[in-house]
C-alpha cells in the first residue's frame, strides 16, 4: 500500500495483522494539517518552553521552533520530555530478533502468535517477507526493563 508521502522511504500492509504503524500516522496529520504544520526530521527535541506570550519555543538540536501549538508524539519516552507525565507513562526496553526470510513450507497464514502476557509476552509476527519477527520475554531484564529508556544498550 502507498504511503502517498515522500517523507518515508518505504512501508508494509498486512491486512489480518493489527499493528501500530506510526509513520502512517504522522504522515495523516500532516496531511490534514496541510500548510499550517511541516515535518522536521530527525531531530532531537531537547525542551519545551512558553514565551510570554504563550507560544511554544521546541530546543531542538537543529535550533529553536516557534509554535502555536505542539503535538508531542513519543510513545513511551514522553516522560523524558514532560516530566509530569512520569506517573503515566513508563517506557520499556524491548528486544527483537528479525529472521532471514523463511522457506515457503515454513510460513504461517496468522498475522502473529504470542504466549503469555504482560512482562512474560514472548511474541512472533509472521511478515509480509517471510521473515518472523520475535521479541518480548521482558520479564528475563532486571525490573522487567520498565522505566528503562536507554535503548542505545543491548540486554
Amino acid at each position: 500500500e502507498k504511503m502517498r508521502s515522500s517523507h518515508f522511504a518505504g512501508a508494509s500492509y498486512y491486512g489480518d495483522a493489527a499493528q501500530f504503524y506510526p509513520a502512517k500516522v504522522a504522515d495523516a496529520l500532516l496531511r490534514l494539517a496541510g500548510d499550517r504544520a511541516r515535518l522536521l526530521a530527525p531531530v532531537t527535541v531537547n525542551s519545551i518552553d512558553t514565551d510570554p506570550s504563550g507560544q511554544s519555543i521546541v530546543r531542538t538540536d537543529a535550533g529553536d521552533i516557534i509554535a502555536k501549538h505542539v503535538l508531542v508524539a513519543t510513545n513511551g519516552w514522553a516522560p523524558e520530555l514532560l516530566p509530569e507525565l512520569q506517573a503515566y507513562l513508563f517506557p520499556c526496553v524491548n528486544q527483537v530478533l528479525m529472521t532471514r526470510p523463511v522457506r515457503e513450507s515454513a510460513v504461517w497464514h496468522v498475522g502473529g502468535i504470542s504466549v503469555d502476557e504482560g512482562a512474560r509476552e514472548v511474541y512472533a509476527i509472521m511478515r509480509p517477507d517471510r521473515r518472523v519477527c520475535i521479541g518480548g520475554a521482558r520479564a528475563l531484564l532486571p525490573g522487567a526493563a520498565v522505566g528503562d529508556s536507554d535503548d542505545s544498550v543491548l540486554s
